[in-house]
């Protein structure tokens, strides 16, 4: 049985507090943007959240029980998917507040063309469908097609039209819809896929997380499109 407004609604309001206190920790001295707010709380996340663990805990299953495991849904923890076997698969819903700075950051607006590398649950590009309106779209490209293939039946559920997930490979982009005003890399690279230089619009923003040399992680970076070459607007730790 569905959940209902009233069963969620604590929750959603912990959440964004959560998430405001995260975003003043992250430099943001006003909090939470409400343009932001109001995308989250417009996007119920236990919609896209199926079976997962939290690091190394017991297998949570979000569809035998929706109610049990709302509380863990709606924190700022990383969930990492699992297969119908209970399996680790090779992909994970990121830290919620990070996510969400990093595409504060890229600062999305109204009527803009997104491309979305690595959509896992779908969660973020949702999001995302709300920060660029009607007007504009949201392309997702999912590796794993069984993430890929739920992403788009609980983007359906929500009746979201400006927004959709493919089943492919990320470094090749998504040509069909190019050129997009901003890109989204969710997974670590050496280097810069020359598809996305190609598919970015002039002007255009693309956030990728880039591996530091002598494997000390990785920044994720900020560049801009202009002419033949992508520019770097700032940088925060990976």
């Amino acid at each position: 049985m569905p959940l209902s407004a009233e069963q969620v609604a604590p929750h959603t309001a912990r959440f964004l507090a959560m998430l405001d206190a995260a975003f003043r920790g992250y430099g943001v001295p006003d909090g939470l943007p409400e343009r932001l707010r109001t995308a989250v709380a417009a996007i119920p996340r236990h919609l896209f959240v199926h079976r997962f663990r939290i690091g190394d805990g017991p297998l949570r299953d979000n569809d035998a029980d929706p109610a049990l495991h709302l509380s863990d849904i709606y924190s700022d923890a990383v969930m990492r998917h699992v297969d119908a076997d209970g399996e680790p698969l090779p992909s994970s819903n990121s830290q919620p507040s990070y996510v969400l700075f990093l595409l504060h950051l890229l600062g999305l607006r109204d009527g803009q063309a997104v491309l979305e590398i690595g959509s896992g649950s779908g969660w973020l590009a949702a999001i995302m469908a709300q920060l660029v309106g009607l007007q504009g779209r949201v392309t997702g490209v999912e590796l794993i097609s069984e993430l890929a293939a739920q992403g788009r039946a609980d983007l359906d559920t929500l009746g979201l039209r400006n927004v959709e997930i493919i089943a492919g490979e990320g470094t090749r982009g998504h040509a069909a819809q190019a050129p997009y005003d901003a890109a989204i890399v969710t997974a670590a690279a050496w280097d810069v896929p020359a598809a996305l230089l190609d598919q970015v619009a002039e002007g255009g923003r693309l956030q990728i997380p880039v591996e530091l040399r002598g494997g000390d992680g990785c920044d994720v970076t900020v560049l801009r499109k202009q002419g033949p070459a992508l520019m770097a607007e700032r940088s925060v730790p990976g």
